[in-house]
């Protein structure tokens, strides 16, 4: 059952006081799962159950429901699978876990449209580490793009029905991707990826990113890759940050920096030189989201803090200038806010985006005020 216990107002006028969801989930996806027309969030916990809040439209949530997902989770994401006008979840789970053994697969969570959801698992044999869903073969179809624990990125075509053909691989430009996201780079029309090269964990790391131009048939080019900030990027996040409608791409640096990553995209597929941004200690998620209603993009780094420490742990604000540069980071730090930042969106109604930080086994909602 999610409660809420109000918490102290963090340092920037933005938000007002911290609300807590007792509700132990990880990496979220936010959407209408249930049609009413307010958002919901689904994550996933450390044993792999997928936990489904309810949103009720005024920033408030119903009770948990808890659905089966495997072991080993990795990322979420949602999308309508199997044409039924149903809002659909994915979660892939690598062969490793907090746990013990992951299951190494990808799960389908279909919708029965009476809040029941069917599962479909499938092998991945990739270890996938993180998911998009989207058409990248042009037959309105979801496919699904994932970033693996190898040197290369899988495509799994959809075949409308919630299942997925065998996977197709191309390669990622690096060992390991840690983290992937999809735009049209180039304006073609086609969609096409960027993934994080990193190796967390394992004494190496390939401190680059990498981009890859889809063909619009499901098939993709070799990668080009760029050096970033930091030895170990994780999930990378595109959007237009300078205003010239093309997509950009920032992301955290990760483990041991203080930065996030922004390659300004140039229109035809290529990118500028990576520029870094202050922002606390061991920065390992990221949103984008207009938070003060200027117009410009801001970026929101979820921070694990020195070492995995207490210290600098929480997240930091920067506000984006609307050129493709931000200003002084701004820490939130304290009792609330733990070390991941889930989603940015407009939670209760009033038009205004607000934040979900994912503490220490619960959420913490922050909610925008409209006054910075």
């Amino acid at each position: 059952m999610a409660s809420e216990v109000p918490s102290p107002s963090p340092t920037v006028a933005l938000f007002r006081p911290w609300v807590h969801l007792a509700s132990p989930i990880g990496p979220i996806v936010v959407n209408d799962f249930d049609g009413d027309g307010d958002l919901d969030i689904a994550g996933v916990d450390i044993d792999g159950t997928v936990t489904l809040l309810l949103g009720d439209g005024d920033g408030s949530f119903a009770a948990a429901a808890h659905l089966p997902g495997g072991a080993g989770p990795a990322s979420i994401a949602a999308a309508e699978l199997n044409g039924d006008g149903r809002l659909d979840i994915v979660v892939t789970h690598t062969g490793v876990s907090d746990m013990g053994a992951g299951d190494d697969d990808i799960v389908a969570l279909l919708a029965n449209g009476d809040g029941t959801f069917t599962r479909i698992a499938r092998p991945a044999r990739v270890n996938p580490q993180a998911v998009v869903v989207a058409d990248f073969n042009g037959d309105k179809t979801p496919d699904l793009a994932t970033a693996n624990e190898a040197d290369h990125l899988s495509i799994f075509l959809g075949r409308g029905d919630g299942t997925f053909d065998d996977p197709e691989n191309f390669g990622s430009g690096g060992p390991f991707s840690s983290g992937i996201a999809a735009a049209d780079f180039n304006g073609d029309g086609n969609l096409d990826l960027v993934l994080a090269n990193s190796l967390i964990g394992r004494g190496r790391s390939a401190r680059t990113v990498s981009v890859v131009l889809g063909g619009g048939d499901g098939t993709f080019g070799a990668p080009a890759t760029y050096d970033v900030g930091g030895p170990q990027p994780i999930l990378p996040v595109v959007a237009d940050l300078n205003g010239d409608g093309a997509a950009d791409i920032a992301m955290p640096d990760g483990f041991p920096t203080k930065s996030v990553s922004v390659l300004l995209g140039n229109r035809d597929g290529t990118f500028s030189s990576s520029a870094e941004f202050a922002v606390g200690p061991n920065p390992h998620t990221l949103v984008a989201a207009d938070l003060d209603g200027d117009g410009h993009i801001d970026l929101v780094t979820g921070n694990l803090g020195e070492m995995g420490g207490p210290v600098g742990k929480g997240i930091s604000i920067l506000f984006g200038v609307g050129d493709g540069t931000f200003g002084s980071k701004v820490d939130l730090t304290g009792p609330g806010p733990g070390e991941g930042i889930g989603a940015a969106a407009d939670l209760d109604g009033d038009g205004m985006i607000d934040l979900i930080v994912i503490g220490d086994n619960e959420l913490v909602l922050l909610f925008n005020a409209g006054a910075r």
